[in-house]
């Protein structure tokens, strides 16, 4: 009847509305991409001049020198610049990924072990459950782990490092796609921050905590090698984010692709 008539119209203008923000939002990530790149260009050089210059000054310094604790500062603070700089052009794609073949559940491993500050998971219980095949995909694997680092400290942060992180690894129903989901028990993202998560510079974090570049550098990567990563789940129980990535063919001749 007219009850029905109407849910499925409304059903229908939603998954519309939701189309038009995923193209409105595509469109907005590829100019600010593009915009990111460009001031990411050329802002390099005067930075390597600061660096290369900062080095030169802190050698002729004497380790008493009053003037080599402010020297430390300024490198250290040009060189976190040039971090910023490079996860800027990893964001909008301009460097090429070296690819390699491995493992996904060997990536999560790699990349736990890989943050410094062990102690931030004292109070967090780890949850692993990784598929029992071997998902193997083939892409840069240092920039991945970045993107696993990346999204594991997001979800610390967010739970106020206390509670349970769910490392979860398994096939897509398509045979195709490897698939990595992490999830925390925080508090979840506002609905009205959802649709701006991937974007630079944005972040909810108080001024000085986080340049906001974490999740639009992860998002960067994970297209730069032919992957797909969206917000799958948000809510007062916690938050989960998804990454697709294709599946790595086998070898040729049938020989098993060697994987660490």
């Amino acid at each position: 009847g007219i009850y029905n008539d109407l849910r499925e119209r409304r059903a229908v203008e939603k998954k519309l509305q939701e189309a038009q923000q995923q193209v409105l939002q595509s469109e907005k990530l590829a100019s600010l991409g593009r915009l990111a790149a460009g001031v990411a260009h050329e802002i390099n050089n005067p930075l390597t001049g600061i660096v290369f210059y900062s080095q030169l000054a802190l050698e002729k310094l004497t380790p008493e020198d009053p003037l080599r604790q402010n020297m430390n500062f300024v490198l250290e603070d040009a060189e976190r610049c040039r971090d910023i700089v490079k996860n800027l052009l990893a964001y909008s794609r301009q460097t090429s990924p070296a690819s390699e073949i491995f493992s996904l559940s060997t990536l999560v491993e790699e990349s736990l072990g890989l943050i410094r500050d062990q102690k931030l998971f004292m109070n967090i219980t780890i949850e692993r459950q990784m598929a029992d095949e071997s998902l193997v995909i083939c892409a840069d694997r240092n920039q991945m782990r970045q993107v696993v680092i990346n999204l594991i400290s997001n979800a610390l942060d967010a739970m106020g490092q206390k509670g349970r992180l769910t490392l979860r690894t398994l096939a897509a129903p398509d045979g195709k796609t490897a698939v990595l989901e992490v999830a925390d028990t925080g508090k979840g993202i506002a609905a009205s921050d959802r649709s701006r998560v991937f974007d630079p510079f944005f972040t909810t974090k108080e001024v000085g905590q986080g340049t906001g570049l974490g999740l639009s550098t992860v998002y960067g990567i994970v297209k730069e090698n032919r992957g797909n990563i969206h917000l799958k789940e948000t809510g007062p129980e916690g938050t989960t984010f998804r990454v697709e990535m294709p599946l790595a063919a086998p070898a040729k001749g049938g020989a098993p692709a060697t994987i660490g």
